[in-house]
This record gives structure tokens, C-alpha cells and sequence, in this order.
């Protein structure tokens, strides 16, 4: 289950390990299931048997957590694409390219002016 969920949480591994050794050979979804994982729980909210980390108040980890613009952007998906898109040309779409990308405007960027050949040329060299 956790590897379909993509879920570890090692702590809340006991008590499901508990509440599956109780219910071996219920049918899940009866009325008996249900009083057998409510006897386990005795009543307590699922969350008090959620790790503590999931419980701590103040920072969200899915809101709050920076993305990395490097490694999970320009490192991840965007290299493979480029390596694509490079690799479809033939050499006198790549010289045009090079020409394009070399003329782009970028002053308004705050950034030295685009490398073409380069970028073009080494294409092949991110994803290697």
C-alpha cells in the first residue's frame, strides 16, 4: 500500500500493522469492519495516530517549502526538452537558431546577453 500511495510514514506503520492483524479476513466496508477498526481506535480521531511531524501547526511543508529553480526546473524537465527540441533540427535550423537566440533582447532581463552557439552546440552535453 505505501508504495502504491507513495507514502512512508514509519511511524503510522504499527498501527496499521495492528488494525490489519484485527481485521484479517473481514470483508472491508461491512458494518463488522467497521466496529473492529473502531474498537482498535476506541473512539480517537484517525490523526492522533498520524506521525507528529504531520500534527505540528505553523508552517505548511506543500506551501511553504521553496522550489529550487535550479535543480528541479532548469535541471530537471527543461534540459531533457531542450535536448529534444535541438536534436529534431537540422544543422541550418540550428545556424538559424543560434542567430535568434544570439539577437535576443534580454536588457530588460538584467542578464548578459544569450550565448546561441553555445546553447546550441552543447545541447547534447545536459542530458549526458
Amino acid at each position: 500500500m505505501k508504495m502504491d500511495m507513495g507514502i512512508k510514514d514509519t511511524y503510522m506503520d504499527v498501527f496499521i500493522k495492528c488494525i490489519l492483524k484485527h481485521v484479517k479476513g473481514i470483508r472491508a466496508g461491512t458494518e463488522r469492519f467497521t466496529d473492529a477498526v473502531s474498537a482498535i481506535t476506541q473512539g480517537r480521531p484517525v490523526n492522533q495516530f498520524m506521525s507528529p511531524v504531520w500534527r505540528i501547526k505553523g508552517p505548511d511543508p506543500h506551501q511553504d517549502t521553496p522550489v529550487e529553480v535550479l535543480h528541479v526546473i532548469l535541471l530537471g524537465f527543461v534540459k531533457y526538452f531542450w535536448h529534444d527540441a535541438i536534436s529534431r533540427l537540422n544543422d541550418a535550423q540550428k545556424a538559424e537558431l543560434q542567430v535568434q537566440l544570439s539577437s535576443f533582447n534580454v536588457s530588460g532581463l538584467g542578464i548578459p546577453p544569450l550565448a546561441g552557439q553555445t546553447s546550441v552546440q552543447y545541447a547534447g552535453s545536459l542530458t549526458g
